[in-house]
């Protein structure tokens, strides 16, 4: 049997890209997770994010807010992971400063509980300008205290790239 041509390899036009040409440092970056719970704080209701964080120097995290130490314009996505054989009702949203950001929010509504273990994923991403020493935030507009299916299930994640 003749093997089929049909099957070539495609360059991926990253794959030239050298050292000399890009400088991982330059991109700023922060991501957040939590893993085994999705949890918010009992008063003001934000996403608790209970994983190691990895951040640059530029950012920086206390009480559930991610500070923004230098303006422009960035890159945010946030991604929940519910397992369906809970009950959930709340609207989430990426928040600046106390402003909730147009395009980031999520209304969740799980009304049918079942037995499954598995779980549903809800996610968001916009771009938008940010000033410098501005506080980022998940809020809930209810407050939700649910453990994962699973140990090492991740429940929660924000990336945010500063693109400009």
């Amino acid at each position: 049997m003749k093997k089929s041509n049909l099957l070539k390899k495609i360059e991926n036009p990253c794959c030239d890209i050298k050292e000399k040409n890009f400088n991982i440092s330059q991109n700023e970056f922060a991501y957040f997770s939590s893993s085994n719970i999705l949890k918010t704080d009992d008063k003001i209701k934000n996403i608790i994010f209970n994983d190691i964080p990895i951040l640059t120097d530029i950012f920086d995290y206390n009480d559930n807010y991610i500070k923004v130490k230098k303006s422009g314009w960035f890159y945010i996505q946030y991604i929940i992971n519910i397992p369906i054989n809970k009950k959930i009702s709340t609207i989430l949203s990426i928040n600046i400063d106390e402003y909730e950001i147009e395009g980031s929010i999520i209304n969740i509504n799980t009304k049918n509980k079942t037995t499954l273990n598995n779980t549903k994923s809800y996610s968001t991403q916009t771009v938008l300008k940010i000033k410098e020493n501005s506080n980022i935030f998940l809020k809930s507009s209810n407050n939700i205290n649910i453990k994962a299916y699973k140990e090492f299930i991740n429940t929660s994640s924000i990336f945010i790239l500063k693109i400009l």
